[in-house]
């Protein structure tokens, strides 16, 4: 994909709509399993489940395994190999309580959603995510549906069930 222009279309009803175009696009060194951008960062986790950040030009230990990371204006987000989730604070993973989630994102306006084993869904409001400061429980909001996977930010929250269906709500809150 070296130097040829990328496009990135959103399917979006029965329209398909192109977001960006001739982007320049460009291999970046290393081989990652999950990849997450957001608020001037670039986070994942490589093939040995290492959470890691691209910073210069190569990527940086994040200090812990995990099998997904992300990175928003809700900070930096991660769920450990136990689907534990842990938030960076000062420096380290703190683990949130109570939390058990097998993917998370921290893309939306200052809110964290997620879903658990079970395919259920999870937000976190601005408030808890802006005044966690790594003590005591944190109230997440369950969220009517049923999806494997969940992510938010300016388009959107975007999600795909077990069935691999996608669907898009376009007021991006929880």
């Amino acid at each position: 994909m070296e130097g040829r222009g990328c496009v990135l279309c959103l399917l979006v009803g029965f329209f398909l709509v192109a977001v960006a175009e001739a982007l320049q696009c460009r291999a970046v060194p290393g081989s990652l399993k999950q990849v997450d951008a957001g608020a001037g960062r670039v986070c994942g986790v490589d093939n040995a489940d290492n959470l890691v950040s691209y910073q210069g030009n190569s990527w940086v230990s994040l200090a812990m395994k995990g099998k997904h990371v992300s990175v928003g204006p809700a900070g930096l987000w991660s769920v450990s190999l136990a689907s534990l989730v842990f938030k960076w604070l000062r420096g380290r993973w703190i683990q949130v309580q109570p939390g058990s989630l097998i993917q998370i994102d921290a893309g939306g306006d200052k809110f964290v959603v997620g879903v658990n084993a079970a395919n259920s869904i999870f937000c976190l409001n601005s408030g808890p995510v802006l005044q966690y400061a790594g003590q005591g429980n944190i109230p997440w909001t369950p969220v009517v549906g049923s999806l494997k996977y969940y992510s938010c930010g300016p388009f959107g929250c975007w999600g795909v069930n077990r069935l691999d269906q996608i669907f898009v709500k376009l007021d991006a809150w929880c």
